[in-house]
């Protein structure tokens, strides 16, 4: 691969959550996108680790500039540290183009990949986004099981990733370096969990939406509320997310039902990828058609369909990953005025 760029405003950004990731457009790219503008980067490139790589990128629908380069590799499933060396041996390559350059890492697995490919005297600054907890949000994921074999295949991939978080967020290779934590919870759980040192890091800030002004809001009130077919006058509660283990959706149907019997001028909005999953979960609680919708939307549209609403719902397990978390979809309320509704299992939003 043969490159050209000003080496002295070169970012490499690695991810291996991948660009289809359904807050790549709003965590990933837009801030991205924000330095280009702000002229902090001549160039940026973004290197994603996918389980499927898309051959035609221009099939998926974000922003586009010409000094964002998308470069695409194959990524292993993870089967312990040694499943990760395929990247590394990619990362490291890749990293030879570039005589000096910065490198953003989101995540502990992509830092731990980043950490092993880069030649210290080339990388001037590493940060390692913080963006949650892999170990943590497996486990919470692969709930124990009655098959004796599977409970030890996922305490093996667990305890696993628990290393790679712990040698990534204490690494000694770069000196110039940071750790990006999303909530002051998170830190202290870095801290006390992986010996993570508190100088070393910082709280993320960039990556907050933009607020909607209030006369662009009411505009997309109207015209949403409009192809809803619900009345102005309809109190209108949005659950934006999916149907993840720790994002309980129970509970956000069980909340909506007893407001029902409170009140029957309300409305339901689901903004989802996971759109069978929930109409399926929803045919099961029969709840009336009238009184909800799920749609699909792309990240262009969110701040649309939010602003049409009243009230934003947040309800999480009460667990240590949802503790330490700052919900993207809570930051997206936010942004539009929303009130929120949350569980008190959030220690970010508790303390707004």
């Amino acid at each position: 691969m043969q490159l050209k760029m000003d080496n002295n405003k070169i970012l490499i950004f690695v991810l291996d959550d991948g660009i289809n990731n359904s807050v790549f457009a709003g965590q990933v790219l837009q801030p991205l996108l924000k330095k280009i503008e702000q002229n902090i980067y001549q160039k940026i490139y973004l290197v994603s680790f996918e389980k499927h790589v898309y051959c035609n990128d221009s099939s998926l629908e974000f922003p586009r500039d010409e000094r964002l380069i998308i470069i695409q590799f194959k990524r292993l499933p993870f089967l312990g540290k040694i499943s990760l060396y395929p990247s590394i041996y990619q990362l490291k390559k890749f990293l030879k183009n570039f005589n000096n350059y910065d490198l953003i890492a989101r995540g502990p697995s992509a830092g731990w990949v980043a950490i092993k490919s880069i030649e210290s005297n080339k990388c001037n600054f590493l940060t390692i986004q913080a963006r949650g907890l892999l170990a943590a949000e497996y486990e919470c994921t692969h709930l124990k099981t009655k098959n004796l074999l599977k409970n030890i295949w996922h305490n093996f991939r667990k305890k696993a990733l628990f290393k790679v978080e712990k040698e990534t967020f204490t690494q000694k290779k770069i000196t110039n370096f940071c750790i990006e934590s999303v909530t002051f919870a998170l830190k202290e759980y870095l801290i006390e969990h992986f010996g993570a040192n508190p100088k070393k890091i910082t709280i993320a800030k960039d990556d907050f939406p933009e607020t909607i002004p209030h006369e662009k809001r009411n505009e997309f009130r109207s015209e949403i509320r409009k192809k809803l077919n619900v009345a102005e006058n309809t109190h209108i509660y949005c659950y934006s997310g999916s149907v993840k283990a720790w994002q309980y959706p129970e509970l956000i149907i069980d909340f909506f039902k007893e407001k029902l019997t409170e009140n029957n001028n309300i409305f339901l909005l689901i903004l989802t990828q996971d759109v069978h999953e929930f109409s399926n979960f929803l045919n099961k609680e029969n709840l009336d058609s009238k009184y909800y919708k799920i749609i699909n939307v792309q990240h262009s549209e969110i701040y649309k369909y939010l602003s049409a609403c009243d009230t934003g719902l947040i309800f999480r397990k009460k667990d240590i990953v949802s503790w330490v978390s700052r919900p993207v979809k809570a930051m997206e309320y936010k942004s539009v005025g929303l009130n929120i509704v949350h569980n008190n299992t959030v220690k970010w939003l508790i303390d707004l």
